[in-house]
């Protein structure tokens, strides 16, 4: 990544050096913009082929896409070794949350969860250990002020599969898949897979 920002330094000391025309410098800025979305956001976005977001985020040198990589398809301890590595305190403090809800540690997950910002992600993640943990009256609280339709949509089909109708849940999550892309549609398949080896 360095490199392509050397690139485009040295692209603007070029241009200025011979004077080129400004619309140049705006081509090359819109073509750099355009190179960072097509191969740093769209897998993670915006991708249908869910083998391509599993290879993005497996060759990653980002230390939570290598995490999200290693808690959905390698182990755990692998996991908090790129855990460590996260630097930005929001996304470590999401990774732990994840890692935790994953090992059933769940008082420390929701002691985490509870100095966090009131979103989605946080919603979720109280939503789903209060489901766990049998708290109807936490868990109804928490899924009315989710508006992510994915984690919606993973909550009513884990309340199937506790109900027993692992087939009706399986049914809901591949309607599901259809219309996800990137790393949503990873998560989903992973979900897809835990819930038919149950």
């Amino acid at each position: 990544m360095i490199w392509a920002y050397v690139f485009l330094f040295l692209a603007s000391f070029v241009m200025a050096a011979f004077e080129l025309p400004k619309w140049c410098f705006i081509l090359v800025i819109l073509a750099f913009f355009i190179w960072i979305i097509l191969t740093r956001i769209y897998p993670l976005a915006w991708e249908k082929n869910a083998e391509k977001t599993k290879k993005f985020l497996k060759k990653s040198r980002h230390p939570y896409y290598r995490f999200i990589y290693e808690l959905l398809y390698q182990d755990e301890e692998k996991a908090e070794n790129s855990l460590a590595e996260i630097k930005q305190n929001a996304v470590k403090e999401m990774a732990k949350v994840m890692l935790w809800t994953k090992q059933e540690k769940y008082e420390e997950a929701k002691s985490t969860l509870s100095g966090m910002k009131n979103d989605d992600f946080k919603h979720y993640y109280t939503a789903v250990i209060a489901q766990k943990q049998g708290n109807l009256q936490e868990y109804a609280a928490s899924k009315s002020q989710l508006n992510d339709a994915a984690y919606l949509t993973w909550l009513e089909a884990e309340e199937k599969a506790l109900a027993g109708k692992k087939e009706e849940a399986l049914g809901i999550v591949e309607d599901q898949m259809k219309t996800l892309r990137g790393l949503k549609l990873l998560t989903a398949i992973h979900y897809k897979d835990e819930l038919m080896g149950r």
